[in-house]
């Protein structure tokens, strides 16, 4: 996956030097993802493209709300919602799918049975994730 994805960096790069663009020898983004994960590549017109480790974990977990006992799937939502490297946009995308089964996600991780995604989940996502609310969204990626 890292191989490929710097291959089409190079070649946006080189494709755009070549127009007299402005990366002669550009600073390559670095993907080391693990070997041995899916990587969700979501472009989002708010957030701009980004890339979430272990992407097909989260899915399974929304999928079937159960899951979220077993660490691994527990583990990883938790890191969508609390990491700081993560934007509410895989919760919100993953969540869009079937809200009474995000409802049961969030339940069972945060362990508060009332919990209802459309009525709660825009203050879950408030709540860790402020710095992603407090400014306006400009995008990551830029196609030029």
């Amino acid at each position: 996956m890292r191989q490929k994805m710097l291959a089409f960096y190079r070649h946006d790069y080189e494709r755009a030097g070549s127009k007299g663009g402005p990366w002669k020898n550009p600073d390559l983004p670095d993907f080391d993802f693990p070997a041995d994960s899916m990587v969700g590549v979501i472009f989002d017109e708010e957030d701009g493209l980004a890339f979430y480790v272990e992407f097909d974990v989260a899915q399974e977990s929304f999928a079937n709300p159960e899951l979220v006992a077993r660490r691994r799937h527990r583990d990883l939502i938790t890191h969508y919602l609390r990491g700081d490297d993560v934007t509410p946009v895989p919760l919100r995308r993953l969540a869009a799918h079937d809200p009474a089964k995000a409802s049961q996600v969030f339940r069972t991780l945060l362990k508060k049975r009332d919990f209802d995604w459309n009525r709660d989940g825009e203050a879950l996502l408030r709540k860790y994730k402020p710095d992603w609310y407090a400014s306006p969204r400009l995008p990551r990626v830029i196609p030029i």
